[in-house]
């Protein structure tokens, strides 16, 4: 962080925020001291039920589909704001929390807890909070996309504003991650990390050890599968050996894996796929939180009513103790973009393979053609054939691609049988 941010007065507030383009000034935030009055687990302080509240507020049809600089999308915005306030996370920037996108239309939201020893060092958690409006031939409620994930990033920073670690927490709600505007400069996070690193913000992206995006949590794969995947770590040694003492939920199927499984695409090169694009591409160590996107991605039918709530509850939990880890490694993070643990990764997609072609898996559950079943068994047997402590990193993002095609909304069956 550049500065300490303490709670500020109406006052002083408002003679800064010309910069931003506001014109009024924002109620007097409260003041985060008064929620910092003891420093312990924000474990016992998570609201669990604090994600499912907010995903069905975000994603109910009064929100329009919180298209960037729609009525719906600042009507969510003013939800989450709300949220931040009332537990006493403070605004990042002076007086406000709001971070207008003077590249495109939309409005990203950042709050700060900060450290109560190593302030200087910052955690990065993220979820982005708009939707498609009425792109998907009615309202776009975006429940998967990306209101679960909203609500489990609001839940442990509130968390963490009640009981604070040694390092700040940054809460990064991001606007446009959505098409037309995704991978542009006027995507949130991408005009964030260009202004940070411009000098624009109060936060310098080499103080950030880590920079954490969730996207498409509280779903399945497919219809049963409630695996969740955590992607990156293994490209920063440091974070990778915090998370292997992190305690996972006992009711939730954890894999984990390099990015380069779900970015490689076979004949296209890379793919990002979400918020943490815009880190990673400045060598900040970048963590991916995710279920997948499945047959309800970007469709109508993503309502709140076809999450897995007790599965968000679980990845809120296992959030928050991921940042917890992260606080209190003392060691640099770095970011090697060739530290992929590819004997990781082989088990990871071995055991995606063998889920899949299980009695009642993807095979079943999507109701796939033998042709599709017999793609999935050949690359079973190749990523097998494997050698365990050197695979081929091709194989491996191939059968992992073929999976997440099969799974999605994107390509019909046929289509991904024909790029197979």
């Amino acid at each position: 962080m550049r500065t300490s941010l303490p709670a500020l007065a109406a006052a002083a507030a408002c003679s800064l925020l010309a910069p931003w383009g506001l014109t009024a000034c924002p109620a007097a935030p409260p003041d985060p001291d008064d929620h910092h009055e003891h420093v312990g687990d924000p474990e016992d302080e998570l609201d669990l039920a604090m994600p499912e509240q907010i995903a069905r507020a975000l994603s109910s049809d009064d929100m329009e589909g919180r298209d960037e600089g729609s009525a719906g999308g600042n009507a969510a915005r003013a939800h989450l704001v709300e949220a931040l306030q009332q537990c006493g996370v403070a605004p990042l920037f002076e007086g406000t929390y709001e971070q207008p996108i003077t590249t495109g239309e939309g409005t990203n939201l950042l709050g700060v807890v900060e450290g109560q020893g190593n302030a200087e060092r910052v955690l990065l958690i993220s979820a982005h909070y708009d939707h498609l409006g009425t792109a998907c031939g009615g309202v776009c409620n975006g429940a998967l996309d990306n209101a679960a994930a909203v609500g489990a990033v609001v839940a442990t920073a509130c968390a963490i504003a009640r009981a604070p670690l040694e390092k700040t927490v940054v809460v990064a709600l991001w606007d446009a991650e959505e098409p037309p505007t995704f991978l542009t400069n006027a995507m949130g996070s991408q005009f964030f990390v260009a202004e940070s690193a411009a000098g624009r913000t109060p936060v310098e992206l080499d103080a950030i050890d880590v920079a954490i995006a969730l996207d498409l949590v509280g779903g399945e794969l497919w219809p049963g599968y409630r695996t969740h995947f955590v992607m990156g770590a293994d490209e920063t040694p440091a974070l990778s050996r915090a998370l292997d003492d992190v305690s996972v939920p006992e009711t939730l199927p954890l894999a984990r894996g390099g990015l380069h499984l779900i970015e490689e695409i076979p004949g296209s090169g890379r793919q990002p796929w979400s918020d943490y694009d815009a880190f990673r591409n400045r060598d900040v160590p970048t963590l991916f939180l995710s279920d997948g996107q499945n047959k309800r991605y970007h469709e109508a039918s993503d309502d709140a009513d076809a999450l897995d709530f007790a599965k968000l509850a679980d990845e809120t939990l296992l959030l928050t103790r991921i940042v917890v880890a992260a606080a209190a490694v003392d060691e640099a993070f770095a970011w090697d973009e060739d530290g992929a643990d590819l004997a990781r990764d082989r088990s990871t997609v071995l055991a995606i393979l063998d889920d899949a072609l299980a009695p009642e898996g993807m095979v079943d559950a999507l109701g796939l053609s033998t042709t599709s079943d017999g793609n999935l068994q050949g690359l079973r047997d190749a990523v097998s054939a494997e050698d365990e402590s050197a695979p081929d990193r091709a194989v491996l993002e191939g059968a992992a691609i073929y999976v997440m095609c099969l799974a999605g909304s994107g390509y019909s069956e046929s289509q991904c049988n024909m790029f197979f």
